[in-house]
């Protein structure tokens, strides 16, 4: 039997221990090559235990023999050098075993970091998609109504972007330029302590510094001034669109304004629709469509059509505006003629607007708008409701006769139109 201390077969049989120098170097060992030092270690240890068995029967069957046999001399001592080379080992071992005791519990905190930021993205909820920002506003009064719509629609899809209303103010600042800045600047301290209370705070004061004080009655004077010409029609709708969103008027009286604007060649195809008993579109959207539809058509076969000149039928407008006008007979005190009674000649009166029970004059503010918007749909002063005139040149108005009348029965005198 070859002893444990013979150091040939110590390094056969535990080649990694045996190389074993110092601390560190045993350390180094483990960590590299974990398993075989571990394997190398426990054979050690159980050829440890036999050879103490071995020992230790040999020594209870001859005590003296053993004692005084060279050999078992020689064993015995191999056993001795190799105990305390084993004892040596277990020592060097220790830090060993607290390292692989840090590595365990590092993993173990690992799975558990992990965890948590599996759970965290899961609950996390994401951002929408960036809406485009609105361009900067300088303090053009042309383009603050753009400028609002943009940055209110910015604010509303990405709500989650500026889930504060103080995180809203600072973002509609930051699109402020020039004299839109200077406006409201003062309104955000150095300390970042911001004494307006909303974003319509701040809006209310761009539209009472930069926008239009009557935009509304602006609009209503416009729209009955604008003419497509010879403008390309999509590029003309999209200006009346801008202009039309202003008045506050109904689809109904905007889209009877939309019909004297548009260009001839676009109404006579628009009375082909309606001949051919394709309903015309009430709603404004509607009736945008069928007239981008219809110039696509036209420009399929002319694409310059808007440059030319086309004389527009009376019929034309008559067909595409439904006439309420009542018909009665020319009397001859109103200038007719007896040829004229004999032909059944007939003229047509002005329409008249009237509420739900038949009045002619409006009883509140929403009637006064409802009338308003008729004559305006229909061609009639507001005043006089007679055609060919504004209520601004009426003769008939007490800002332009000097008399003292009741409108809409509301006492007006003279110079307080």
């Amino acid at each position: 039997m070859a002893g444990l201390g013979d150091a040939l077969s110590f390094e056969q049989e535990f080649p990694i221990l045996h190389s074993v120098e110092d601390e560190q170097n045993l350390i180094d060992l483990v960590t590299n090559n974990r398993d075989n030092t571990l394997q190398e270690v426990a054979n050690l240890a159980t050829k440890y235990v036999k050879l103490v068995e071995s020992h230790a029967k040999l020594f209870n069957d001859n005590d003296s023999l053993l004692c005084e046999h060279e050999a078992v001399k020689k064993e015995r001592d191999s056993y001795k050098a190799t105990a305390v080379e084993v004892e040596t080992l277990r020592t060097q071992l220790e830090p060993f075993n607290q390292l692989n005791a840090q590595l365990t519990r590092l993993a173990f905190e690992k799975e558990q970091a992990w965890e948590i930021i599996k759970n965290n993205n899961s609950s996390t909820p994401r951002l929408s998609p960036e809406h485009p920002n609105p361009d900067t506003f300088h303090g053009d009064t042309k383009s603050l109504f753009i400028f609002l719509r943009e940055i209110q629609a910015k604010l509303t899809v990405n709500a989650d972007w500026y889930p504060t209303e103080t995180a809203k103010m600072i973002y509609l600042k930051s699109r402020l330029r020039d004299k839109a800045y200077n406006a409201v600047i003062q309104g955000f301290g150095i300390d970042g302590t911001i004494s307006f209370s909303s974003v319509q705070e701040i809006i209310t004061l761009l539209q009472q510094s930069f926008g239009n004080t009557d935009e509304e009655g602006t609009a209503q004077s416009d729209i009955m001034k604008i003419k497509q010409n010879h403008k390309p029609t999509i590029e003309f709708l999209n200006e009346w669109s801008e202009v039309a969103a202003k008045t506050g008027f109904e689809d109904k009286a905007k889209i009877a304004h939309l019909k004297h604007a548009l260009h001839p060649e676009v109404l006579i195809r628009l009375q082909h629709l309606q001949l051919s008993l394709v309903p015309i579109s009430t709603t404004l959207p509607g009736f945008l469509s069928q007239i981008r539809h219809i110039d696509s058509v036209i420009r399929s076969t002319n694409p310059d059509y808007i440059k030319s000149k086309v004389t527009l039928p009376p019929s034309v407008l008559k067909t595409l505006t439904p006439d309420t006008h009542t018909p009665t007979p020319f009397t001859t005190s109103e200038g007719g003629e007896a040829m004229d009674l004999n032909a059944a000649t007939t003229k047509y009166t002005d329409p008249v607007w009237t509420n739900a029970q038949g009045n002619k004059i409006p009883q509140n503010d929403e009637e006064r708008k409802a009338r308003r918007e008729f004559c305006f749909a229909h061609g009639l002063c507001n005043w006089c409701n007679a055609k060919g005139h504004k209520a601004t040149f009426c003769a008939k108005a007490p800002w332009n006769s000097g008399k003292t009348v009741s409108k809409d029965g509301v006492t007006i005198e003279k110079g307080k139109a």
